[in-house]
């Protein structure tokens, strides 16, 4: 499937569509590995390392067998005692596969650091910055939007560009942020002239995108004629797509 990658690029945004909630998890795994290796090939990884973040995303959440059944599938929220046990399948994941030779040391770093943030607020070590493996952080952002994407047992999905719209606004704060705009410029597949509804109930047409704000275009509304740039309207975004 990685090797697929690079010529089944239009299939790899609707992956989320094929999750359902009973057998998240497995989905989640081969989408994360999936998205992770579409974007390392993005940023101009070798093919070589592209592989290996996909890899890497593939077997990030192999130490949830670890987890006891009763606290995944929890619909509830979590108590503080459940959700520091959840904390530790990052470790786990490790763990199973620390020793092995044949994984590389970037693939296992990438395994237990993928739920780090740049801010420090992440987990199990509550790295910061530079101290994360870029594998990891690619890891990071592709988990965030495939899980946001998704119904889960205790969270219903998210439109695709209200992910978006979250993971850009929170890309200086707890990702990198040549990460997060490399998968949503490919995720959130806007183009000039496309007709669009406004969060304020306005209708309007995209007629230029900033490649560094690719959720934030500037809309010309229908009905009053008038030009408005989003990048400079942050309470206002874009609900969904005209067809």
């Amino acid at each position: 499937m990685l090797k697929q990658v690079e010529s089944e690029e239009s299939a790899i945004p609707t992956l989320y569509q094929y999750a359902t909630k009973k057998e998240y998890l497995f989905h989640h795994s081969v989408a994360v590995s999936v998205l992770s290796a579409y974007v390392a090939m993005k940023m101009g990884y070798t093919k070589q390392k592209w592989l290996q973040v996909g890899l890497a995303g593939l077997l990030s959440d192999i130490g949830m067998a670890k987890i006891t059944e009763s606290t995944y599938n929890k619909a509830a929220s979590l108590t503080l005692e459940e959700r520091m046990e959840m904390e530790k399948h990052p470790t786990y994941s490790y763990q199973f596969i620390k020793d092995l030779p044949f994984i590389t040391e970037g693939v296992k770093l990438a395994v237990l650091q993928h739920h780090e943030r740049t801010d420090g607020s992440g987990y199990p070590l509550r790295l910061k910055g530079e101290q994360i493996h870029p594998y990891a952080r690619i890891i990071a952002v592709c988990d965030t939007y495939h899980a946001m994407a998704c119904n889960r047992i205790h969270t219903e999905k998210q439109p695709t560009l209200s992910v978006a719209r979250t993971l850009e606004q929170a890309k200086y704060a707890k990702y990198d942020p040549a990460i997060v705009w490399t998968l949503l410029t490919y995720i959130t597949n806007l183009s000039i002239g496309e007709k669009v509804k406004l969060s304020n109930g306005a209708i309007g047409k995209i007629i230029f995108i900033d490649q560094q704000y690719p959720t934030r275009p500037m809309i010309a509304l229908e009905e009053t004629k008038e030009i408005i740039s989003l990048k400079e309207q942050p309470t206002i975004y874009i609900e969904k797509v005209i067809s």
